[in-house]
């Protein structure tokens, strides 16, 4: 267990009655760090399995094969390639990692096959499933006028919907290199699932400019706070910035993050001259990380 990370069990969590000590759980973490672990979370960690061994096998295909399958920008549905998307713009360094987004809310959709198809979308919608049952302790635990918050969400996997289910692949490497640029992420909030490898870092709340390296733990999933759900708490909810690096081992690193978004015109913040969406912050940070492409 990575020290200062909260592990929270979720099988106190009822639709009719959420305990007291889940909500001060989520609060506490929410406030303090902006991540944390859930056990018993309801996912079916064969599920998860069964997509990485899928997206496994797709990402060991040449570079033509799975050019066919590529998304056309980063907000899109379908393959990025190695390169494409730079994180942390303090350092010239693209980030070492190829994705697949299944982003269904935002055709075109295509699958590079049935298999793929089935089981990805199978695990979209019981990570949307638990999305909603988070968002639930989030109205909870938010002041009155964010009670709502699960309403804005009713559109995940539809409707134009940015929320994505991201298939990461990490490949083996020589060198001590960043895999992913620190970066904080864009929705309301993100569920990760980490392979064993590890290498996944957050900034230290101490503001000593140390890192916390988040350990793996088999079977559980990790939250993370993202911008929007920070924006709305005016910064009481933390959206920590976060990093993955290569640790000693350099092995094949995946993992799969769902990637949470309100509904794309709902509103996240307003002044006299403009109002910012969730679609408008999101294309903002999508244009500021994507690379050009060159092939």
């Amino acid at each position: 267990m990575s020290e200062d990370i909260p592990v929270i069990n979720f099988d106190q969590y009822s639709d009719e009655a959420i305990p007291d000590t889940l909500l001060n759980s989520v609060r506490h973490a929410c406030e303090n760090i902006g991540f944390f672990y859930i056990v018993n979370h309801g996912v079916n960690i064969n599920k998860v399995n069964s997509v990485n061994e899928v997206s496994g096998k797709f990402f060991q295909q040449d570079f033509g094969t799975k050019k066919k399958y590529a998304s056309p920008d980063l907000s899109r549905h379908g393959w990025v390639a190695l390169n494409r998307e730079v994180l942390d713009h303090s350092t010239p360094k693209s980030d070492y990692k190829e994705m697949y987004d299944v982003r269904p809310g935002v055709p075109p959709v295509e699958f590079p096959n049935k298999e793929f198809e089935t089981e990805t979308l199978g695990l979209f919608s019981e990570c949307k499933t638990f999305a909603l049952k988070l968002l639930r302790v989030l109205a909870g635990i938010l002041p009155g006028e964010l009670k709502d918050i699960e309403s804005w969400h009713r559109s995940m996997g539809c409707d134009n919907n940015v929320t994505a289910l991201r298939l990461l692949y990490y490949p083996s490497t020589e060198e001590q290199t960043s895999r992913c640029g620190e970066h904080t992420d864009y929705g309301t909030f993100t569920l990760l699932f980490q392979d064993s490898i590890g290498g996944l870092e957050v900034r230290s709340p101490k503001n000593d400019d140390s890192f916390i390296a988040i350990k793996p733990i088999e079977g559980a999933m990790l939250v993370n706070v993202a911008d929007l759900l920070s924006l709305w708490t005016k910064g009481k909810f933390v959206s920590s910035r976060h990093r993955v690096v290569a640790n000693t081992s350099n092995a094949t690193r995946r993992s799969i993050a769902f990637f949470v978004h309100p509904d794309p015109a709902t509103e996240i913040s307003h002044n006299s001259d403009s109002m910012v969406t969730d679609i408008s912050h999101f294309n903002k940070r999508i244009m500021q990380s994507e690379v050009t492409r060159t092939d």
